[in-house]
Protein backbone atom coordinates (compact mmCIF):
# COMPACT_ATOMS: atom_id res chain seq x y z
CA UNK A 1 0.00 0.00 0.00
CA UNK A 2 3.04 2.50 0.85
CA UNK A 3 4.58 1.75 -2.60
CA UNK A 4 1.37 2.55 -4.31
CA UNK A 5 0.64 5.59 -2.54
CA UNK A 6 4.33 6.72 -3.20
CA UNK A 7 4.13 5.52 -6.92
CA UNK A 8 0.20 7.66 -6.92
CA UNK A 9 2.83 10.81 -5.24
CA UNK A 10 5.27 10.55 -7.92
CA UNK A 11 2.48 10.20 -10.78
CA UNK A 12 0.60 13.39 -9.31
CA UNK A 13 3.77 15.55 -9.22
CA UNK A 14 4.77 14.01 -12.90
CA UNK A 15 1.45 15.37 -14.17
CA UNK A 16 1.17 18.92 -12.58
CA UNK A 17 4.71 19.34 -13.70
CA UNK A 18 3.66 18.14 -17.22
CA UNK A 19 0.41 20.27 -17.27
CA UNK A 20 2.53 23.30 -16.68
CA UNK A 21 4.66 22.87 -19.08
CA UNK A 22 2.02 22.20 -21.59
CA UNK A 23 0.35 25.69 -20.24
CA UNK A 24 3.56 27.64 -20.00
CA UNK A 25 3.74 26.41 -24.24
CA UNK A 26 0.57 27.37 -25.19
CA UNK A 27 0.83 30.87 -23.89
CA UNK A 28 3.81 31.43 -25.53
CA UNK A 29 2.70 30.12 -28.61
CA UNK A 30 -0.11 32.96 -28.24
CA UNK A 31 2.56 35.81 -27.47
CA UNK A 32 4.29 34.11 -30.79
CA UNK A 33 0.94 34.68 -32.60
CA UNK A 34 0.10 37.99 -31.39
CA UNK A 35 3.89 39.55 -32.20
CA UNK A 36 3.79 38.18 -35.73
CA UNK A 37 0.26 39.62 -36.27
CA UNK A 38 1.63 42.93 -34.79
CA UNK A 39 4.15 42.84 -37.47
CA UNK A 40 1.91 42.40 -40.22
CA UNK A 41 -0.16 45.61 -39.23
CA UNK A 42 2.42 47.63 -39.17
CA UNK A 43 3.87 46.37 -42.98
CA UNK A 44 0.27 47.21 -43.76
CA UNK A 45 0.06 50.66 -42.45
CA UNK A 46 3.50 51.17 -44.11
CA UNK A 47 2.19 49.88 -47.61
CA UNK A 48 -0.98 51.86 -47.41
CA UNK A 49 1.38 54.96 -46.06
CA UNK A 50 3.17 54.64 -49.38
CA UNK A 51 0.77 54.35 -51.58
CA UNK A 52 -1.42 57.52 -50.31
CA UNK A 53 2.34 58.96 -50.51
CA UNK A 54 2.47 58.19 -54.16
CA UNK A 55 -1.02 59.08 -54.71
CA UNK A 56 -0.68 62.36 -53.74
CA UNK A 57 2.46 63.06 -55.66
CA UNK A 58 1.19 62.19 -58.52
CA UNK A 59 -1.85 64.57 -57.87
CA UNK A 60 0.79 67.14 -57.32
CA UNK A 61 2.51 66.45 -60.48
CA UNK A 62 -0.86 67.15 -62.41
CA UNK A 63 -1.60 69.91 -60.70
CA UNK A 64 2.21 71.59 -61.48
CA UNK A 65 1.08 70.69 -64.93
CA UNK A 66 -2.18 72.52 -65.47
CA UNK A 67 0.07 75.58 -63.98
CA UNK A 68 2.74 75.60 -66.09
CA UNK A 69 0.21 75.21 -68.97
CA UNK A 70 -1.44 78.60 -67.85
CA UNK A 71 1.93 80.31 -67.22
CA UNK A 72 2.39 79.78 -71.12
CA UNK A 73 -0.79 81.13 -71.86
CA UNK A 74 -0.09 84.06 -69.67
CA UNK A 75 2.75 84.69 -71.58
CA UNK A 76 1.28 84.52 -74.97
CA UNK A 77 -1.40 86.82 -74.39
CA UNK A 78 1.07 89.12 -72.52
CA UNK A 79 3.11 88.99 -76.17
CA UNK A 80 0.06 89.26 -78.36
CA UNK A 81 -0.83 92.67 -75.83
CA UNK A 82 2.64 94.13 -76.82
CA UNK A 83 3.11 93.03 -80.58
CA UNK A 84 -0.86 94.12 -81.44
CA UNK A 85 -1.63 97.45 -83.12
CA UNK A 86 -4.49 99.23 -82.21
CA UNK A 87 -6.97 98.45 -85.13
CA UNK A 88 -7.01 95.11 -84.18
CA UNK A 89 -7.51 95.80 -80.27
CA UNK A 90 -11.34 95.02 -80.43
CA UNK A 91 -11.32 91.15 -82.03
CA UNK A 92 -8.05 90.91 -80.10
CA UNK A 93 -9.62 91.80 -76.66
CA UNK A 94 -12.44 89.54 -77.52
CA UNK A 95 -10.48 86.45 -77.81
CA UNK A 96 -8.63 87.41 -74.47
CA UNK A 97 -11.60 87.76 -73.01
CA UNK A 98 -12.20 84.30 -74.10
CA UNK A 99 -8.58 83.16 -73.03
CA UNK A 100 -8.97 84.55 -69.71
CA UNK A 101 -12.38 83.02 -69.34
CA UNK A 102 -10.89 80.04 -70.37
CA UNK A 103 -7.67 80.35 -68.01
CA UNK A 104 -10.66 81.28 -65.00
CA UNK A 105 -12.41 78.08 -65.23
CA UNK A 106 -8.63 76.25 -65.48
CA UNK A 107 -7.92 78.11 -62.32
CA UNK A 108 -10.78 76.76 -60.56
CA UNK A 109 -10.29 73.06 -61.74
CA UNK A 110 -6.90 73.63 -60.33
CA UNK A 111 -8.14 75.29 -57.12
CA UNK A 112 -10.46 72.64 -56.74
CA UNK A 113 -7.77 70.31 -57.33
CA UNK A 114 -5.60 71.14 -54.53
CA UNK A 115 -8.84 71.25 -52.01
CA UNK A 116 -8.72 67.67 -52.69
CA UNK A 117 -4.86 66.91 -52.18
CA UNK A 118 -5.17 69.21 -48.58
CA UNK A 119 -8.32 66.86 -47.68
CA UNK A 120 -6.82 63.66 -48.45
CA UNK A 121 -3.43 65.11 -46.17
CA UNK A 122 -5.83 65.87 -43.35
CA UNK A 123 -7.54 63.01 -43.28
CA UNK A 124 -4.19 60.69 -44.28
CA UNK A 125 -2.72 62.96 -41.06
CA UNK A 126 -5.80 61.66 -38.85
CA UNK A 127 -5.68 57.91 -39.61
CA UNK A 128 -1.66 57.82 -39.10
CA UNK A 129 -2.97 59.41 -35.22
CA UNK A 130 -5.38 57.02 -34.38
CA UNK A 131 -2.90 54.07 -36.03
CA UNK A 132 -0.42 55.23 -33.56
CA UNK A 133 -2.72 55.73 -30.24
CA UNK A 134 -4.17 52.25 -31.34
CA UNK A 135 -0.77 50.84 -31.50
CA UNK A 136 0.12 52.52 -27.70
CA UNK A 137 -3.38 51.13 -26.41
CA UNK A 138 -1.96 48.12 -27.33
CA UNK A 139 1.31 48.30 -26.25
CA UNK A 140 -0.11 49.60 -22.64
CA UNK A 141 -2.07 46.54 -22.79
CA UNK A 142 0.51 43.92 -23.76
CA UNK A 143 2.30 45.71 -20.40
CA UNK A 144 -0.30 45.21 -17.84
CA UNK A 145 -1.08 41.91 -18.85
CA UNK A 146 2.74 40.62 -18.67
CA UNK A 147 2.93 42.69 -15.25
CA UNK A 148 -0.26 40.84 -13.98
CA UNK A 149 1.72 37.21 -15.45
CA UNK A 150 4.73 38.11 -13.35
CA UNK A 151 2.46 39.06 -10.30
CA UNK A 152 1.14 35.42 -10.32
CA UNK A 153 3.94 34.22 -11.20
CA UNK A 154 5.90 35.73 -7.85
CA UNK A 155 2.85 34.53 -5.76
CA UNK A 156 3.33 30.36 -7.12
CA UNK A 157 7.05 30.94 -6.24
CA UNK A 158 7.75 30.51 -10.12
CA UNK A 159 10.63 31.89 -12.13
CA UNK A 160 9.38 35.53 -13.47
CA UNK A 161 12.84 36.64 -14.46
CA UNK A 162 11.87 36.64 -18.14
CA UNK A 163 8.78 38.34 -17.75
CA UNK A 164 10.41 41.36 -16.07
CA UNK A 165 13.24 41.39 -18.43
CA UNK A 166 10.30 41.84 -21.43
CA UNK A 167 9.03 44.31 -19.30
CA UNK A 168 11.94 46.41 -18.89
CA UNK A 169 12.61 46.20 -22.51
CA UNK A 170 9.13 47.65 -22.81
CA UNK A 171 8.89 50.23 -20.19
CA UNK A 172 10.56 53.96 -20.16
CA UNK A 173 14.00 54.55 -18.06
CA UNK A 174 11.74 55.60 -15.00
CA UNK A 175 10.19 52.24 -14.48
CA UNK A 176 13.34 50.15 -15.23
CA UNK A 177 15.03 51.00 -11.98
CA UNK A 178 11.91 49.19 -10.53
CA UNK A 179 12.56 46.15 -12.38
CA UNK A 180 16.22 45.90 -11.67
CA UNK A 181 15.44 45.99 -7.45
CA UNK A 182 12.81 43.17 -8.14
CA UNK A 183 15.30 41.25 -10.46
Amino acid sequence: MKKALEYLYIFSKFSTSLILLISILVLVYFFYISFKNQEKSTNDQTEIFYEKLNQNSEEIYKVLKKVEITDSALVEIKKLLQKTPEENNLQQINELNIKIIELNSKLESISIDLKEIKTLNTAQQKNEFLASNNKNSILEKNKSQIAKLTILKFENNLDFTEELSVLQNLNDAKKITYLKKLI
